[in-house]
Parts: structure tokens; C-alpha cells; sequence
């Protein structure tokens, strides 16, 4: 079993995880079940959705095998590429139907002596590099008037990670 709960994504709904899970199975057995959890600091995490996922059904099908075999790297020690597709998964909460967001992930199944050949994908992020952002900012048309008199008195306010300053 894995939990990233200590590394939750606070006030968002679209999160990035970019995280490798390694798990050990044996196959036949029981499906991968990967559950989206809503933290909570007072009461129990919420489940948001679970995808499942059926590992026998694509270990043991010949199509699913052969997916992605033409980016196989045959030197051991070099990475394989992502050798299965990424799919994009809905998440549902068992008693309903309609899916409660997505997952964009890949499953790949190794035997015990591949995994050890092939070190995984590495789907990190880069590092932060900084940058400057200059936003030019024309005109605001057809506002919507918040005042009483019909008009609205119109700034602009942009919002960024550091401090910011006019163009001269």
C-alpha cells in the first residue's frame, strides 16, 4: 500500500503528482485499486473517486503485452521509456456513475528479474527556474458596472508569485 496523504495539495483541483509507485504483486490476485482522497485536519480524508484497475486482465493478454514494445530499450541499465500507453481514467465513488474527475497514469507489469534490469521512468518535473512575466494590458471593454451609478470605478490587479513593478 502507498499514501502520499503527508504530501497533499492544498485548495486545488487539478494537482500534478509526477510520482513513480513501485509495488510488489503476484499475479493471479487481486486488481490495483488507486483512490483520489480529500484531506481533512478535523475528521476522516474524504474518498473523491477510485479507479480499478484488473492487472490479470493485461498480464495475461497478448495485445496489452505487445502495447509499446517498440520503445523497448534492450541495454540493461538504460531506461525503457514509457513502454504502455497513458491512459486517462475516470474516478468514481462506488455508488454513483458519474465520474467525480480524472487520472492521467500509465501501469506497466514487470517481472521480478525486468524490474531489477530497468530503473523506472523518471517523470519528475524540472527544477523551478525563475523567470519574468510581463503582462500588457491594453484595455478592459463592455465591464460590468458595480456601483449604484451606473459605472464602475476599473482597476486592474494582477497576481503573481513575487513582487511586481510598473514598465517604465
Amino acid at each position: 500500500m502507498y499514501d502520499n496523504s503527508k504530501n497533499f495539495q492544498e485548495d486545488l483541483c487539478d494537482c500534478d503528482f509526477f510520482e513513480c509507485i513501485e509495488l510488489s504483486a503476484a499475479l493471479p490476485g487481486p486488481p490495483l485499486v488507486v483512490e483520489v482522497m480529500d484531506k481533512d485536519d478535523w475528521s476522516s480524508d474524504d474518498l473523491i473517486g477510485r479507479t480499478v484497475i484488473d492487472l490479470e486482465e493485461r498480464w495475461f493478454d497478448a495485445t496489452w503485452q505487445q502495447l509499446g514494445n517498440h520503445t523497448l530499450c534492450d541495454t540493461p541499465g538504460q531506461v525503457r521509456w514509457n513502454a504502455k500507453p497513458v491512459e486517462l481514467r475516470p474516478i468514481r465513488i462506488p455508488a454513483q456513475m458519474q465520474p467525480q474527475g480524472h487520472l492521467e497514469l500509465w501501469v506497466d507489469i514487470l517481472e521480478t528479474g525486468a524490474a531489477l534490469t530497468y530503473p523506472p521512468d523518471d517523470i519528475a518535473l524540472p527544477p523551478n527556474k525563475p523567470f519574468q512575466v510581463r503582462v500588457i494590458i491594453w484595455q478592459a471593454k463592455d465591464v460590468n458596472d458595480k456601483d449604484i451609478t451606473g459605472m464602475s470605478d476599473t482597476y486592474i490587479k494582477v497576481k503573481g508569485e513575487r513582487e511586481s513593478k510598473i514598465c517604465a
